[in-house]
């Protein structure tokens, strides 16, 4: 899942707040906490910050003056482990003041079926 979520999320400040990396940004907002809340409750990882990047790397949005910068769009998943990289992407031209996320996943096609039907039949 990936989205325009308009929340910042900030850093971890909790070793036990398990749906983010120690890598966000520093602030936070309500839609920050609603996020980071829900997450959890649906497996949920923020990849955004699982990663290692540098602030001018993760900031998705500017303001119209360029005075402000925040990171406020974000990849979740409940498969962390098939998630190697999230970027912001500057050179693509939206015609907004948001840059895009781009996130690279490995997927191993058999392995995945394989699950996926064992699955299944097990609910059936």
């Amino acid at each position: 899942m990936a989205g325009d979520f308009n929340a910042q999320i900030g850093k971890r400040t909790h070793p036990m707040v398990t749906a983010k990396g120690k890598y966000g940004l520093e602030l936070r907002n309500e839609r920050g906490d609603a996020l980071v809340g829900w997450a959890p409750s649906r497996k949920y990882k923020i990849m955004n910050t699982m990663l290692l990047k540098r602030a001018g790397s993760r900031r998705t949005w500017k303001s119209p003056n360029s005075t402000t910068k925040a990171e406020i769009d974000y990849v979740l998943t409940n498969r962390p482990d098939i998630v190697t990289d999230v970027t912001v992407i500057n050179q693509v031209s939206s015609g907004s003041e948001d840059r895009m996320v781009m996130s690279n996943i490995k997927l191993n096609v058999e392995v995945d079926r394989k699950n996926y039907l064992m699955t299944r039949s097990q609910q059936e």
